[in-house]
């Protein structure tokens, strides 16, 4: 192409991107019917030539969730490489139902495997011949890289930048905007909500971080916990550890109340993860208690009687293998009573189903019956 040929191509390309500029002004005021009375000149002015990744970090900064949709939808090419990285410019104190629609989704294709659904991208006219590939390849030379800015004081961000991202990295966001949320704001209800919110995407690799995300709810907003617990901080812990940080601030009043509440669903979620952890758990945070004082255990085993409606140890064996050994760990003399009280929840000889081990186990209690 000769020189007056490029600028001319350069000429109609700018006015091109002027009159989609327009129509994306147009859509982000409401449409065709309202924009005349909404119109803004010198907004426009700055907007049609402003770096296109600059007005998406805005909108997004603003939480201006329609924008920066439309912005998506017809400015693709430019945006989608950034969407993760923009989408990290909400703040953390913006419920992530509000930006739902932006959120990245899987879903399972044909062959079963699963992957990125791809942003439903549009245009506002067709594409003229000046904007082929063969015309854009001899103009667009050395072009500098627009959104630089996006990650100078975020260089973690990096990683995001792709228009098809694969499973693992959009996992990776997840997490990290979870943590983000959490660790800006402390505000554990958004965190958990942008999970949730990618749980029910399809994103995988979520349930961790999820549970772990109930936990600290449960913590922050019921049990009155410290309030400099991060999340961070909740995750270096074991599970034992956070039992006993669930239910440290329970009164004695309060505690049954407290174990179905706080104990249980935590112990359900600990099983779900792992196949056995909530009766090792249960065992071990009781058998812990009685070593000092038999009385909040014995709460416990008040609540898994037989004929209780609704029970903490739902098997019987477990129920009287926790029992002899929260007895035996008792280092008081003066809990007497407290190990007869226990004893009395146990079932008899009989009652359910018996395993090869029912009858040895009632060996024992008998065994200790007679020695107390």
């Amino acid at each position: 192409l000769t020189l007056e040929q490029k600028e001319l191509c350069r000429s109609r390309l700018k006015l091109l991107c002027y009159l989609d500029r327009l129509a994306t002004y147009e859509d982000i005021l409401g449409g065709p019917g309202v924009a005349e009375q909404r119109y803004d000149s010198e907004f426009f002015k700055k907007f049609r030539n402003q770096n296109i990744i600059l007005s998406a970090r805005t909108y997004a900064r603003e939480s201006n969730v329609q924008a920066l949709d439309i912005l998506f939808t017809y400015h693709g090419a430019e945006l989608l490489q950034h969407r993760l990285a923009i989408l990290f410019n909400f703040p953390e104190t913006t419920s992530p139902h509000e930006y739902t629609n932006l959120l990245p989704e899987a879903c399972v294709d044909e062959r079963g495997n699963l992957g990125v659904i791809p942003w439903d991208e549009r245009r506002h006219r067709e594409m003229d011949w000046c904007e082929e590939d063969q015309c854009r390849t001899v103009l667009d030379q050395n072009l500098p890289d627009h959104a630089h800015f996006l990650y100078e004081d975020a260089p973690d961000w990096l990683r995001f930048r792709t228009a098809t991202p694969p499973m693992d990295l959009l996992t990776d966001w997840y997490l990290s905007r979870a943590q983000d949320i959490d660790s800006c704001s402390r505000q554990v209800d958004c965190a958990l909500s942008l999970v949730r919110l990618g749980k029910e995407r399809d994103i995988p690799g979520l349930e961790r971080l999820c549970d772990d995300l109930v936990t600290m709810e449960t913590l922050v907003y019921e049990t009155a916990c410290e309030l400099s617990l991060t999340l961070r901080d909740l995750q270096q812990l074991s599970d034992i550890d956070k039992l006993r940080l669930l239910m440290k601030n329970s009164s004695a009043e309060c505690y049954v109340k407290d174990v179905f509440q706080w104990m249980v669903p935590f112990l359900h979620r600990c099983e779900k993860q792992i196949g056995g952890a909530s009766e090792a758990l249960l065992r071990e945070y009781l058998v812990t208690l009685s070593r000092q004082d038999l009385s909040l255990p014995l709460a416990v085993f008040q609540h898994s009687r037989p004929d209780s409606q609704q029970k903490v140890l739902g098997d019987p064996d477990q129920l009287m293998t926790v029992a002899l050994e929260c007895i035996y760990s008792c280092e008081r003399d003066d809990q007497l009573s407290l190990c007869y009280d226990i004893l009395e929840c146990l079932p008899q000889r009989g009652y359910g189903p018996e395993t090869h081990i029912t009858a040895s186990l009632h060996d024992q209690v008998d065994k200790l019956e007679k020695h107390l």
